[in-house]
């Protein structure tokens, strides 16, 4: 099992920003990776069920038997279930790859209109896709005793294909105010998102949302807050589809 399974993970993270005025900021957050996981095909069960085999296999199986001069080269296992050798799967059975690959891409910019008064963006992508592989040789057993055929043969396996993508992006913005004059602090905001989920080829599912809110403190001991926001989501029922909330 320790020849046929490995993982490998590689990462990749950078953050930066750009002073593109004075009062013009843009930060950047990038981040990749890939995971890539190699175990026994084993029937397509996996390194679980190959262990339970090898735990529930009667001692007086052999693991394989030496080779004979009239079949060079053919390697003869003890006969276990059907095909169920542990060290057979290991050996002619098979292996499933998998890779799975992530990007994420967050860009935040920042502008400063007048001292106190901000204006905020946010677009963020992330997209996630993998591959598995199968892959196995036809073999056909037959007893060391007897050379009869026996078990059940290893027919060949030859997959491969794409699996779990999906993606998210994210793009909102936002007008930030904040200002103090002496014991009297005013915090305004006021924004816009969007969010669009992609689980797979026919699963979408989208949120829109409008908000503000509104601070006010009085010497750091009165605080008056109020808010409202409207929210548009693709999961509820046509004509149902917005809300609105008072915070």
């Amino acid at each position: 099992m320790i020849a046929l399974g490995s993982f490998t993970r590689a990462n990749m993270r950078a953050n930066t920003s750009v002073d593109l005025r004075k009062n013009i900021v843009v930060y950047m957050d990038l981040f990749a990776s890939r995971d890539q996981q190699r175990e026994p095909y084993n029937w397509g069960y996996g390194t679980g069920q190959l262990m339970a085999w090898t735990y529930k296999a009667p001692p007086t199986i052999a693991a394989k038997y030496p080779e004979k001069a009239e079949r060079p080269g053919y390697t003869y296992y003890g006969n276990y279930g059907e095909s169920w050798n542990p060290v057979a799967n290991l050996e002619k059975g098979g292996f499933t790859e998998r890779i799975r690959d992530e990007m994420l891409i967050n860009l935040r910019p920042k502008w400063e209109l007048i001292p106190g008064l901000n204006l905020k963006g946010q677009f963020s992508y992330r997209v996630s896709s993998g591959a598995d592989k199968q892959d196995r040789d036809s073999y056909i057993f037959f007893d060391y005793f007897t050379n009869q055929k026996t078990g059940r043969d290893f027919t060949a396996v030859k997959t491969a294909g794409a699996t779990n993508r999906s993606s998210y992006y994210y793009i909102g913005g936002n007008l930030d105010y904040d200002r103090t004059i002496g014991d009297h602090r005013v915090n305004a905001i006021a924004g816009y998102s969007r969010e669009m989920t992609n689980s797979d080829a026919w699963t979408e599912k989208g949120l829109i949302s409008y908000f503000g809110k509104l601070y006010y403190s009085y010497a750091d001991r009165y605080l008056l807050e109020a808010g409202i926001r409207r929210d548009g989501s693709s999961l509820f029922a046509p004509g149902r589809k917005w809300g609105n909330f008072l915070l």
